[in-house]
């Protein structure tokens, strides 16, 4: 039986960090039951475009991370194959976004 794809949440003008190369990009998230998407913002018919995405297992989860001088509000997202780190702007979404379930729903 295929699981049936819920939206749990969205989250708008959250950062989106990659400390590999080194730059950060402000995007739309929404969390689904086994995947999480990030779109950014267009100026263009106010529309979004897909930016990247982790799909979720058993084993998924996310963690709050440490502050750091630039950064707070600091959130990794660890999926089945891929991670992304993710800054909201205030402790009480980042609060929403950690008291969410990674995992989907068999």
């Amino acid at each position: 039986m295929i699981p049936q794809r819920k939206l749990l949440q969205e989250y708008k003008d959250v950062l989106f960090l990659d400390f590999i190369k080194k730059e950060r990009k402000e995007v739309n998230v929404a969390v689904f039951t086994d995947c999480i998407v990030t779109f950014q913002p267009s100026s263009f018919y106010s529309k979004e475009k897909y930016y990247t995405h982790v799909l979720f297992n058993e084993l998924s989860y996310a963690i709050e991370m440490e502050n750091m001088k630039y950064y707070k509000n600091i959130i990794k997202v660890v999926g089945r194959k891929s991670k992304i780190t993710l800054m909201t702007k205030t402790e009480e979404e980042k609060g929403k976004f950690l008291s969410l379930k990674f995992r989907p729903n068999y």
